[in-house]
């Protein structure tokens, strides 16, 4: 602690002026970033393209009565009219962090991440919802059907429904895993806040979506959560992948799954392919320096096929282990 001249007391913060200083931020924070999302939810609607909030303001009012600062504005967008809102989000200044050209379905994300400069507001913009086992056209039927709704910046934006919102929250912990302290803390704040009633709802529509899985092992990821889905009846988790993202493991682990789950050698070969030469526009996200060199993304293109052999052992010895927790979960 530094020392004032002619002070021989320290200088220390006081600890209410802090805590209203991040108050004071959070809330700059939450309405920059509400404006902008009622501006991109305005501009969307505009353009005739259906889009539901499905996180910021919509749990964070929820939860914690607006208090809790979120980074970003997260958008479900209608099945099939992904093309069209990435214009609008073009149109309003916003660009793609990743450049997904060329990538196949299967190694596609459930949203990509759009960045504004000028007030340095991310979108991600959802395909789906992480965890379900129902195409996107389905689950979005299911879900915005009879949606809520939340005041950003002005404009009353639809949301997913309450019973909707408790199994995000739960499919996202399974999701990001058990070192994920935010989503953890979400989890077990909802299970506070919502009744056995409302989460005996919550695993209805898990069981409708085809998301049971993910709920159960994001539920279990805290001791209340554990205990609440003993109560709901939830089985064990059923699949691997869902077990390999619970538990941390790197996106290699979750190859070796892609790569048992493919139909036929001839598939098995495809993806192995693309995992070795992945597009341009993945590699120069995935090796600095390569987004504004070609010698450097010729470096990264040669590096690559080693950097794989490298972690393939490690990745095998978790892609099995979690194979082999999920077989005796079932057992």
């Amino acid at each position: 602690m530094r020392v004032l001249a002619g002070n021989p007391h320290p200088q220390v913060n006081d600890p209410e002026e802090t805590d209203q200083a991040e108050r004071r931020a959070i809330a700059a924070s939450n309405l920059r970033i509400d404006a902008a999302t009622a501006e991109v939810l305005r501009a969307l609607d505009a353009a005739g393209v259906g889009a539901l909030l499905v996180k910021g303001a919509s749990i964070a009012r929820w939860l914690y009565d607006g208090t809790r600062g979120y980074t970003d504005a997260d958008i479900w967008i209608r099945p099939g009219r992904v093309q069209a809102a990435e214009r609008v989000l073009d149109q309003l200044g916003f660009e793609k962090d990743v450049d997904e050209s060329g990538l196949p379905d299967w190694w596609l994300e459930h949203a990509s991440a759009w960045v504004r400069a000028s007030d340095r507001v991310t979108v991600d913009v959802h395909r789906t919802l992480p965890g379900l086992g129902v195409d996107a056209e389905r689950a979005w039927r299911i879900l915005s059907t009879d949606p809520d709704t939340v005041e950003v910046g002005g404009y009353l934006a639809p949301t997913l429904p309450m019973p909707g919102r408790a199994l995000l929250i739960a499919l996202h912990a399974a999701h990001h895993g058990d070192a994920s302290v935010k989503t953890l803390t979400d989890l077990e704040r909802a299970i506070e806040l919502l009744d056995e009633r409302g989460w005996r709802q919550t695993s209805a529509l898990a069981r409708e979506l085809g998301a049971v899985d993910a709920f159960s092992t994001g539920l279990r990821l805290t001791p209340a959560g554990a205990e609440l889905a003993e109560t709901l009846g939830l089985p064990a988790n059923r699949s691997v992948m869902v077990a390999l993202l619970a538990s941390g493991q790197a996106p290699m682990a979750q190859g070796f799954e892609q790569l048992a789950q493919a139909r036929g050698p001839w598939m098995k070969a495809r993806i192995l392919a693309r995992k070795v030469v992945p597009p341009r526009g993945f590699m120069r996200h995935w090796f600095p320096g390569a987004a504004d060199s070609r010698f450097r993304l010729v470096l990264a293109y040669i590096y690559r096929p080693f950097w794989l052999l490298q972690g393939a052992p490690r990745a095998w010895r978790a892609w099995r282990t979690a194979r082999r927790e999920v077989r005796s979960s079932r057992g």
